[in-house]
């Protein structure tokens, strides 16, 4: 019986150290060429369960008491600009109309749809359209 315990807990510990070392691979991601390393890159993908993953090994050595919930925490604190990539913690800030002198803002003009042959609702000319987003562009430039 005793060793059956061992062994359980054996395997548990590597399963554990296997999340976390497959976990800060993937955190390496932004950092290696996908070319290069193109099974971390793939990896990286799965980088939002293996945080669930992980966050459930926490939880579970935080209730056992265990001593291995210092390598959960170390590598959470190590991946803190890839959670927060994740799930981009972001302060509000208002949008500035007036541009700096020395900054450049780009205009993605995703509006295919807005051609000279819109054929929408009768009562909208296609024209119309595309001059009124023209009109909204020039006001937000000259300011």
């Amino acid at each position: 019986m005793q060793k059956k315990n061992r062994r359980g807990a054996l395997f548990s510990r590597v399963i554990y150290i296997g999340i976390v070392l497959i976990y800060l691979l993937t955190c390496l991601v932004p950092f290696l060429n996908p070319e290069r390393f193109w099974f971390i890159a793939i990896l990286g993908l799965g980088f939002p369960l293996l945080l669930l993953l992980l966050l459930i090994c926490l939880v579970i050595c935080v209730l056992l008491r265990s001593k291995w919930v210092l390598l959960a925490l170390i590598a959470l604190l190590a991946s803190f600009q890839q959670i927060s990539v994740l799930f981009a913690f972001h302060l509000k800030h208002e949008f500035n109309m007036v541009k700096p002198t020395n900054a450049l803002r780009v205009l993605s003009w995703n509006v295919s749809s807005w051609t000279e042959t819109y054929r929408g609702a009768p009562d909208v000319e296609s024209s119309g359209l595309r001059n009124l987003m023209m009109d909204a562009v020039q006001i937000i430039n000259k300011v």
